[in-house]
């Protein structure tokens, strides 16, 4: 039961890992027009540093998470409880 939070926060890094670089990409894509104009890099630069900095953060966070999760013998759902949140069906496949 205490290794739950980790699950949430597997899931976490790896959402603020991806919203990070929709941010990134978005603000190469805002700047582009001025990048045109200026035929200046450095604020395409910026964007792909945010986008590929926050990913590769997230995914790295949500491995050590995962890792550690299988070396704590994490199981899959609590036992009480099926995949779909349904006493019922882990009943039925129980038996």
């Amino acid at each position: 039961m205490l290794l739950y939070p980790l699950r949430y926060g597997q899931t976490l890094f790896s959402a603020v890992g991806f919203i990070g670089t929709i941010l990134g990409i978005s603000g190469v894509v805002r700047d582009l027009p001025k990048v045109i104009e200026d035929q200046s890099v450095d604020g395409l630069m910026a964007g792909f540093y945010v986008a590929f900095d926050t990913t590769f953060l997230g995914l790295l966070v949500a491995a050590l998470l995962g890792i550690s999760l299988v070396l704590l013998g994490s199981k899959p759902c609590p036992p009480e409880i099926g995949a779909d949140g349904n006493q019922e069906s882990l009943s039925a496949l129980q038996s």
